[in-house]
This record gives C-alpha cells, sequence and structure tokens, in this order.
C-alpha cells in the first residue's frame, strides 16, 4: 500500500475533516492519527501495529524512551468516521502539530501526514529546501 499526492482542506467550526478519497481505501476499516515529526501522521491499523512492535522492543532500562512512548500511545487515536465521514482532529494534536484551520494532507508513501501550511512553510525554511532539489535530494536513495 502507499499513498502520494496533497490536498489542502478546511478544519470546520468543530474541528472537523474528511479523508481524502485518494487514501481512504487504501487505509481500511481502522485508521490511527498520532503525533508525527511537528505533523499528524495518519497510518492503516496494519502500519500502526507494525510500528507500535518495533517500539515495543524499547528496553525497560531507557526510561526518557519509555516515557517517550507512553506519550506517543497515549496521543494516538483511532479515526471514527460520523455519517457524513468526518472525524474530529483532536485538540491535543491539533495544537502538537500547530494546526489552525487550513490543513495540508501529504503523503509519504505509507502514511500521510496533515500539516498546517505555516508549519510546514516554517519546517522548509528550517531544513533549507527548496523543492526544485527534490530529485537530486532523493536520488541517493533511489536504486538507479
Amino acid at each position: 500500500m502507499s499513498f502520494y499526492g496533497l490536498c489542502t482542506y478546511q478544519l470546520d467550526a468543530k474541528n472537523r475533516l474528511r479523508l481524502p478519497a485518494f487514501v481512504k481505501a487504501d487505509l481500511g476499516e481502522r485508521p490511527y492519527l498520532s503525533y508525527g515529526d511537528r505533523c499528524i501522521t495518519i497510518r492503516s491499523e496494519a502500519e500502526m501495529n507494525n510500528l507500535m512492535n518495533r517500539l515495543a522492543r524499547i528496553p525497560h532500562s531507557d526510561k526518557r524512551a519509555r516515557q517517550a512512548l507512553r506519550e506517543f500511545s497515549m496521543r494516538t487515536r483511532l479515526i471514527e468516521e460520523d455519517a457524513q465521514g468526518r472525524f474530529i482532529l483532536p485538540q491535543h494534536l491539533k495544537a502538537l502539530a500547530n494546526i489552525q484551520k487550513s490543513v495540508l494532507f501529504i503523503s509519504t508513501g505509507k502514511t500521510i501526514e496533515l500539516w498546517g501550511e505555516e508549519e510546514y512553510a516554517a519546517v522548509s525554511k528550517e531544513v533549507g529546501f527548496d523543492p526544485k532539489d527534490t530529485y537530486d535530494i532523493l536520488a541517493q536513495y533511489m536504486d538507479e
């Protein structure tokens, strides 16, 4: 399962969104929202289980990583759609990702990232990213 593309949606007054049609079928019946790298990540149930199995290997002796796992786990939510296909973006995730009104749905292959427009622009600027350099940067990870 791979996702590609970009959509921009607006939160309604009750912090509700719809999943874009280009991802909905592949996410399955039980997609999850969790905090990502300054964004919110949507994962399919299989991808979420895969991630949690990898994180279960954190040793009990690594107290800082164990606390991070607790924080991550308690902020993860199952997406529950209403009869109109909308879901509520939890306030704690919205705040962590600095999402205001406009939400970018950005695919990254196996996951979907939700970004506030301003936060995405700020991260791109911080890392010195120019979209014209996309191919050159990714070429080192491609098997050509």
